[in-house]
């Protein structure tokens, strides 16, 4: 029997030669390396030097980067690719996303939530559940009835003048998106609470939207084809993408 590989990776997106908090996705893959006993074989400036390569080589003005970091045989090796990125039509940033409800659990606490694993039955079973049902992403909750995520996404809701997004106890990623709506908010006086969220509380939320690298920031209009939210495109929501976008 083959042993199995064990690996991380990060993806992100580059617009017009520039990847935003690329050093953040660094310092992330060196964490989640250390974590696992893993080495990146290449200093970030050298990673720099393949992304910039890979991105050029692919001719894409708009192009999905990929790290990954794999170990077999007692060695670490880096893989860097690219390709052209298609980004959600604007159409669907303004009337927002729908989600269902994963039906496979996390762990509370689960110590490898925090890592991108190469291995992720749970996150691609998830999508595939939501994409076979019709639906652009599905919620991950843990087995306490808590929100963690979605699949390929951080999550955060608005209620009043506040964010909300679940506590890495809850078992979530942390994002480098979901970092920056933290920057955003403390930057514009803006209060962000993490805690342990259940169902009701996104569906009496003012509004809900989803961050990943790639697509940024997207509002969240339905959950199992519900609507979410007090209005189709929240304030504080359009705020946030616009601040987002100016960091691209």
């Amino acid at each position: 029997m083959e042993e199995a590989s064990l690996g991380i990776f990060e993806t992100m997106r580059c617009r017009d030669n520039r990847i935003v908090y690329f050093s953040r996705h660094l310092e992330r893959m060196e964490k989640s390396a250390k974590m696992l006993g893993l080495v990146v074989p290449r200093s970030s400036g050298e990673i720099k030097r393949l992304v910039a390569e890979a991105v050029k080589q692919c001719k894409a003005k708009d192009a999905r980067v990929r790290l990954t970091l794999s170990a077999e045989g007692g060695k670490s090796g880096l893989t860097v690719s690219a390709k052209k990125y298609l980004p959600p039509a604007a159409l669907k940033y303004k009337k927002g996303y729908s989600a269902c409800i994963s039906a496979l659990k996390q762990e509370e606490n689960y110590p490898l939530a925090q890592l991108k694993l190469v291995s992720r039955a749970l996150y691609e079973f998830s999508y595939q559940q939501a994409k076979d049902n019709g639906f652009d992403e599905a919620l991950i909750f843990n087995n306490h009835g808590h929100l963690c995520e979605a699949s390929r996404s951080n999550i955060f809701f608005i209620e009043g003048k506040n964010l909300f997004t679940p506590s890495f106890e809850c078992s979530c990623l942390p994002g480098i998106s979901r970092q920056a709506v933290f920057d955003i908010a403390a930057k514009n006086g803006i209060p962000v609470y993490e805690g342990k969220f259940t169902v009701p509380d996104l569906f009496s939320a003012g509004a809900v939207f989803l961050t990943n690298s790639l697509i940024g920031i997207m509002p969240l209009a339905k959950l199992e084809d519900k609507p979410i939210g007090t209005c189709r495109l929240h304030p504080l929501t359009r705020f946030f993408m616009s601040s987002y976008a100016s960091l691209v």
